[in-house]
């Protein structure tokens, strides 16, 4: 279960590696069980074993998120993407031609 991995660490500061291990291990766990074995839900409601496998990967990622601070560097990051993104409709320019 890697998207929510990739999903997650992209776009969200609090994620982090240890989340991300936990979550891909335990997520393709949850994935290949529903698959193998067939438990009662996953007859009952129709959902393939990846969906389930999905649904746990996020709640871990989310979960191992604020159970860790952010990291000093990673704060960082965010914070010069941050400073970037508003300095995207400042002109550049120096030159006063026209």
């Amino acid at each position: 279960m890697l998207f929510p991995v990739i999903f997650l660490g992209t776009f969200w500061k609090r994620a982090n590696k240890e989340g991300a291990i936990i979550a891909v291990t335990i997520g393709t766990v949850v994935a290949m069980y529903c698959e193998i074995a067939e438990p009662w839900f996953v007859v009952e409601y129709g959902w393939r074993g990846g969906m389930y496998g999905l649904l746990v990967s996020f709640a871990i990622m989310i979960t191992a998120g604020y159970l860790k601070p952010v990291e000093k560097h990673m704060d960082g990051l965010w914070n010069d993407i941050a400073i970037a993104r508003r300095g995207q409709g400042q002109k550049t320019r120096t030159d006063k031609t026209g």
